[in-house]
């Protein structure tokens, strides 16, 4: 039946008021609408739904709105009733910082790139950056080729066609969206190269604990943030620049009652830091039917179940999960057998080394052979610490160094004098660890630079190497190369 007139009058007053709605309230937006989906890619019968109407995310949204400065400490509907300290508030508005520490999977990668998304569409002329460790895994949150890949793009194709700001595929590009208010979500990789180039409104780094360069472009947003923009680092448990953050002194350790499973604190610096445990879900908090339930399947996997040192950091959040127990347990023993070979000349074997920079702690390199059977040996190797870069540099291309005193070393405090490195001519390349590329060295009259830089300076030049966890290398070692050890393929 067609409709009247007068109807398709109503209609359009109503989807107007709804539109305007929709633009003055995130809330509104992103949960009571029901307008916005999402997808799961973990359900297979139901992957598309609405935004989970749960107080933790409505607190969350709160502090994300807050700190972005869009809503006032004071009228927050959820964060300050259920038990956000006014003054942790005060400091989100302040600063415009906002770091979450999180267990996996508690929606909190959806429910900020939900709140990018009304962003872009509130207000015009916005930048909203969006860092992940590589640009392909910022796309993946915003777009590729397809609108119903990135969680953004993904989000807004969704929408009723009077709610929509987007036209598919002129309104995307790879790791952008465009909104017909000049918005834009950009996806960026790490670091803080495109940060400083760039006048960003938002700044989001997901999973920052995992970002090699993160110290480095939270040195770069932050002339941004203090000129009114915002940034918000949200991470899983992990070593690294957000772990000494968010584990730094505490300044005010907030409230002893919280909604159950998130807590608040300001540490030092100034910085606002939200923690969202997964038992701020009603339906996987322990001690309930459902949570219970939840929690055996969950743990299922690991082995130790939630004594696991991989649970408790995935899931409880414990940085020092993996700390303090013996990688390899029975070293004394196979030091003694063939796993630790005599000198030899390894005439025929290609050669490369690996370098992990250290000043506290020691830094370490090693040249490596490999024949052409595929037999591996680590053929030389120096560690110490407190020796400078331009030091380092030397012995690395094979020249003997002395230094004139090392008093605040730890390591062979009394040892000056190193022989240089003795296969400097032959080594294809040099794998090292990807942090030294974030820019967090002062330098005198100019910008900073990084630790490769540096040695680039001193003729030493290194391939950056792929973060990985150093529980994965141990499982690599033990599962492969040591998984005989009588009968070793690494040595």
């Amino acid at each position: 039946m067609a409709m009247t007139p007068q109807a398709a009058t109503v209609l359009r007053a109503q989807r107007a008021l709804e539109v305007e709605r929709c633009r003055r309230d995130c809330h509104h937006f992103l949960f009571d609408s029901q307008r916005v989906l999402s997808k799961d890619e973990h359900d297979a019968a139901n992957p598309v739904k609405p935004f989970p109407d749960l107080p933790y995310l409505r607190v969350m949204l709160d502090c994300l709105l807050v700190s972005g400065r869009m809503l006032a400490p004071d009228a927050t509907a959820y964060a300050e009733p259920l038990g956000v300290p006014k003054a942790h508030l005060v400091a989100m508005a302040r600063s415009g910082l906002l770091f979450i520490e999180k267990s996996r999977d508690v929606f909190a990668t959806n429910l900020t790139c939900g709140y990018l998304l009304w962003r872009a569409r509130a207000r015009p002329h916005q930048l909203l950056m969006v860092q992940s460790k590589t640009e392909d895994d910022a796309a993946q949150l915003v777009f590729v080729k397809e609108p119903d890949i990135g969680r953004v793009s993904f989000m807004e194709n969704h929408l009723p066609a009077h709610l929509r700001m987007t036209t598919w595929p002129r309104s995307g590009a790879f790791a952008r969206d465009y909104f017909t208010n000049g918005s834009q979500i950009w996806g960026v990789a790490e670091g803080g190269h495109v940060i400083r180039s760039n006048h960003p409104s938002v700044i989001v780094s997901d999973e920052a604990a995992f970002q090699p360069e993160f110290d480095a472009a939270y040195t770069a947003a932050l002339p941004a943030v203090s000129g009114g923009g915002q940034l918000v680092a949200i991470s899983s448990a992990g070593q690294g620049a957000f772990c000494a953050l968010v584990t730094a002194e505490v300044l005010d350790g907030g409230p002893g009652r919280m909604l159950p499973g998130l807590s608040s604190k300001i540490v030092a610096g100034g910085i606002p830091v939200l923690r969202v445990h997964y038992s701020a879900d009603p339906a996987r908090r322990p001690g309930t039917p459902e949570g219970d339930a939840w929690l055996a399947e969950a743990t299922s996997g690991y082995v130790g179940g939630r004594q696991s040192p991989r649970w408790k950091r995935e899931m409880e959040i414990d940085y020092g999960a993996f700390g303090g127990a013996k990688a390899f347990p029975e070293w004394e023993t196979w030091q003694t057998g063939p796993i630790v070979c005599a000198p030899f000349d390894p005439t025929g074997y290609a050669l490369y080394a690996s370098y992990d920079h250290g000043w506290n702690n020691p830094a370490a390199y090693h040249v490596h052979g490999v024949n052409g059977d595929g037999d591996i040996v680590t053929l030389w190797e120096f560690y110490a610490d407190r020796v400078p870069v331009s030091y380092l540099a030397r012995l690395i291309r094979g020249h003997d160094i002395a230094m004139p005193r090392r008093p605040e070393a730890t390591i062979e405090r009394d040892r000056l004098r190193w022989a240089g490195n003795p296969y400097a001519e032959g080594i294809r390349w040099t794998v090292a660890d990807p942090s030294m590329w974030a820019e967090d060295q002062p330098m005198t009259d100019q910008p900073n630079k990084s630790i490769a830089d540096l040695f680039d300076r001193e003729g030493v030049h290194f391939d950056k190497g792929e973060r990985g966890g150093d529980q994965a290398v141990v499982e690599w070692l033990l599962g492969h190369f040591w998984a005989d050890p009588l009968r070793p393929r690494y040595r």
